[in-house]
């Protein structure tokens, strides 16, 4: 099965050469912090910009000092122009979000973070949050960063679409793809997917193995298990049929996808929980329009779950330190915490797991993913060195343009990995 490469590529490479070209952001002055009361925090998410904002307003009204926030849409560029800014005390935002475990780890390598290790201890000693909730931020026993959210991944669907085609909520992997071949039946895309923001080819090739076996896939992060492993190669077999429901044109940008999801030409999409905020503001009603549902095992060992954390961390060359972790303070505070999940209808596992009052979540609660009885699995985007994540990603998107790819694609990353120090 092959797809349009070169178009993918070429749209691919016109984000990245036209995305914002200039980075500003924070207060960007030295010596600011004696009376601060307005932190600028930048984070990639446009999305979320209402909510960021209320949440900024909240937390002045509740200590005096606040935020508003400031969105890049383009994540190369974001990655690119953020990761310079903070080597400058004329550049570095008040705050930023970033990415967990090895996408966080040579930002802390470098000392480049405040350590906010004094947080944390507060409220684990207050029982407010599980030590574990720490762990992808953590680094020789310290902490460098808050959570700004953690989300469960599992299929995102249309309602509409599942009534109008009397599908059911499939509870086995071949009742999925039988789901899957109705909806494509029907005229419609089964599986939402682009490749012009790159990450995104890594969701399925993730999702097929954990839940097929997850310790082939923590073999693989680990680097006890190459990716061309026989084993490797089966498990993937279903990644390649998963591919058949991707739509024809790879090159859709991302934030274009949600509106297709909501309309129903797209019936199905696999991201984590925080796709239910764009949904809304699109005017969708989680109640009637919006379900979820885990990708049911593969195999009866495949009962991991992806999860997701999106830090918040502070540079050290922040214009204003002491005022930055005065707001992550109160942000991970029971209250904030609660607050958090009222405005942005997210999860958190502080306080015992707190779960937001809408008819989606309902389901994920009933998957037990709020409880001990899942695996839960770190999401490859953080989970290995960030050079290992850029160059597999481009050869899984290889895949998903041209299947016959699959063991060479696989082969290739096992050389690129050792040509790793």
């Amino acid at each position: 099965m092959k797809r349009n490469l070169g178009k993918a590529l070429v749209v691919s490479a016109l984000i990245f050469l036209l995305g914002g070209m200039v980075f500003a952001g924070g207060t960007q002055e030295s010596g600011k912090e004696e009376g601060v009361k307005q932190l600028v925090y930048i984070n990639d998410n446009p999305p979320f910009e209402r909510q960021n904002a209320e949440m900024g307003k909240w937390i002045e009204e509740r200590i005096g000092i606040g935020f508003v926030p400031e969105s890049y849409p383009d994540l190369t560029n974001y990655q690119t122009n953020l990761r310079q800014s903070i080597l400058s005390k004329k550049t570095a935002p008040d705050f930023f979000k970033w990415w967990s475990n090895y996408r966080l780890k040579p930002l802390v390598d470098e000392s480049l973070l405040v350590d906010v290790s004094d947080i944390w201890q507060k409220y684990f000693n207050a029982g407010i949050w599980p030590e574990s909730a720490a762990a992808e931020v953590t680094f020789n026993g310290r902490q460098y960063a808050v959570p700004y959210h953690y989300s469960h991944w599992g299929i995102i669907y249309n309602k509409g679409v599942f009534e109008e085609l009397n599908l059911d909520i499939p509870k086995t992997w071949n009742e999925f793809m039988d789901v899957c071949e109705k909806i494509k039946a029907s005229g419609r895309t089964p599986i939402a997917m682009t490749l012009a923001g790159r990450w995104q080819a890594l969701i399925w090739w993730t999702e097929v193995l954990i839940k097929t076996d997850p310790d082939l896939y923590l073999g693989i992060v680990e680097g006890s298990i190459e990716f061309a492993d026989p084993r490797i190669i089966k498990a993937l077999q279903p990644w390649l049929e998963v591919i058949k429901h991707f739509p024809e044109d790879s090159t859709l940008p991302w934030q274009e996808v949600y509106p297709k999801v909501y309309s129903g030409e797209f019936a199905m999409d696999l991201l984590g929980d925080w796709f239910f905020t764009s949904l809304e503001q699109l005017g969708a009603d989680m109640e009637k329009d919006i379900g979820w549902f885990p990708v049911p095992p593969i195999t009866a060992k495949g009962n991991g779950f992806v999860f997701e954390i999106s830090p918040i961390a502070i540079p050290v060359n922040s214009p204003n330190v002491e005022a930055a972790k005065k707001v992550l303070d109160e942000w991970m505070s029971l209250e904030g915490q609660k607050k958090w999940v009222e405005i942005f209808s997210e999860s958190s596992p502080a306080g015992g797991g707190l779960v937001p009052k809408k008819g989606v979540y309902k389901s994920i609660e009933e998957a037990g993913l709020f409880s001990d009885r899942v695996r839960y699995m770190p999401r490859w985007w953080e989970a290995v060195p960030v050079e290992l994540v850029e160059y597999s990603i481009d050869k899984f998107a290889e895949v998903i343009l041209d299947t016959s790819k699959l063991e060479r694609a696989m082969k290739d990353i096992d050389n690129f990995r050792k040509t790793m120090k």
